[in-house]
């Protein structure tokens, strides 16, 4: 019976893919079988309403970017992790059709997008018909419930058709747990999704960021759960709560941002939805620093206004003779507010040596 089954599914799979001749070619041999990693996002991805994870075990920072998965430590490579995953791979490649076996053995036929002879990524989001789709999922009572998938149709030119754009779970219609969001290919931070936590569909719980707002950047039907440009943060019943944070690149290990690709970085907190703590602001068109206290959306104390001088390179030389290693130099100038209000200013002064401030 086994034996019969499986030539069915072979007799099956040819009739599907001669269906498809006429559309999209056939995917170029490879070396081994395509298959679902155990460890992979496209695993992972049906049971991300276990009890047992949480959003700490899909993702983790280093430096500036969200560079790595832990799982518990159970995924062995960051790339076994993306397996199937679209790649930064441009507008590159066509769109084939291979049979490929999910994670449980089951085979399957699927299309991919490969570049001359290698298939590079899992392209989910055409039917069987080789029709792109839209999303997929199911509703009970009129209301989405369970796993459900988004994907790209037309939007960057329709050169993501078919890739995911998001997944996740909806309880009683409201989305619910960890979800994954992939942005377009035309943003900075192309190759990381966005991972979003979400209680009775509210955002809720920490979050990273993987899209770039731009003027003039169109994702269709789709609006990002994070619509604003930052790496991190976290809400509480849909209200930004905690520490949030969005930096730049450093230019040659300075710290320094690149004004051609941003244009402001910051440290905020946010107490139930309004800023408050210690704030910290740079902008990189101005090199410039701004830092103080927020109480309840109302700067409080003293606030300190940097302003950053790295021309005239005489002034470098001889601060380097006086401190033993260059420091860049400043003016300083300082601020003091009360509920908001300024109250007094003290005059700005440039300086360069370690203790400046």
């Amino acid at each position: 019976m086994k034996y019969f089954l499986n030539f069915i599914i072979v007799i099956f799979v040819s009739i599907v893919q001669f269906a498809f001749a006429h559309t999209f070619p056939e995917c170029p041999q490879q070396d081994e079988e395509i298959r679902i990693k155990e460890k992979s996002v496209l695993n992972f991805k049906n049971n991300l309403n276990n009890s047992r994870f949480s959003f700490f075990d899909f993702i983790f920072h280093r430096g500036n970017w969200h560079e790595g998965f832990n799982l518990n430590n159970e995924v062995n490579s960051f790339f076994e992790y993306f397996h199937l995953l679209y790649k930064n791979t441009g507008n590159e490649g066509y769109v084939c059709v291979s049979d490929y076996y999910d994670s449980a053995g089951n085979r399957k036929i699927g299309f991919f997008r490969a570049i001359r002879n290698e298939i590079y990524y899992l392209l989910p989001g055409y039917n069987l018909e080789g029709i792109p789709v839209a999303s997929r999922g199911n509703y009970k009572n009129g209301e989405k419930e369970g796993y459900w998938e988004y994907y790209y149709t037309n939007e960057n030119n329709g050169n993501q058709k078919g890739e995911y754009f998001s997944f996740g779970f909806y309880k009683n219609g409201n989305r619910e747990g960890i979800w994954f969001e992939f942005p377009l290919r035309t943003t900075q931070r192309e190759e990381y999704p966005s991972v979003i936590t979400y209680k009775e569909g509210k955002k809720h719980g920490p979050f990273v960021n993987a899209f770039k707002i731009e003027n003039g950047l169109e994702y269709g039907s789709f609006k990002p759960a994070i619509n604003e440009n930052v790496d991190f943060g976290s809400f509480n019943n849909g209200k930004k709560d905690g520490f949030w944070s969005y930096d730049c690149k450093g230019i040659g290990g300075t710290g320094l941002c690149d004004p051609v690709w941003e244009t402001v970085t910051f440290k905020k907190n946010y107490s139930n939805g309004i800023l408050n703590g210690i704030q910290m602001y740079h902008s990189k068109k101005e090199d410039s620093w701004a830092k103080g206290f927020v109480i309840r959306g109302n700067k409080e104390g003293w606030w300190t206004f940097t302003k950053f001088h790295n021309d005239g390179f005489k002034e470098l030389d001889k601060n380097k003779k006086d401190y033993g290693e260059w420091y860049w130099w400043k003016t300083i100038h300082k601020k003091k507010f009360k509920n908001g209000n300024l109250i007094q200013v003290i005059s700005p002064y440039r300086c360069g040596g370690p203790d400046c401030n």
